[in-house]
């Protein structure tokens, strides 16, 4: 089965990485090989109220995404989890994490290239 994963970020070169990663490290000749992401990369999300997080939040959960990598401060963190039961990885986000990129690979489906 598919998953939809959600990235949302607000370093832009790290979220840009990130994804650049995937696309590396998944395997496949056509673009129907890859994996499903709804990508937010927003320079301003420091800017948003609890309200605008939340909406953010929601959706990604409408939108079908089962995974949230949150490319941002443990302030959002806190603020995605009162307003979404989606798991969401946090943890001292690193773009160039291989092992993670490959998780998010075998979540949502997609085949890992080794």
């Amino acid at each position: 089965m598919d998953r939809t994963v959600g990235i949302l970020g607000c370093d832009l070169d790290a979220v840009t990485r990130f994804f650049e990663n995937i696309i590396n490290n998944t395997k496949g000749s056509t673009d129907q090989d890859h994996i499903k992401l709804n990508i937010v990369a927003d320079s301003r999300l420091l800017e948003k109220n609890a309200e605008e997080l939340a909406e953010l939040a929601r959706e990604f959960k409408d939108s079908g995404a089962e995974l949230f990598i949150l490319a941002a401060s443990r302030g959002f963190y806190d603020a995605f989890k009162k307003v979404t039961d989606i798991p969401i990885m946090n943890s001292a986000f690193d773009p160039d994490d291989i092992e993670l990129v490959r998780s998010v690979i075998s979540f949502a489906g997609g085949e890992v290239r080794l």
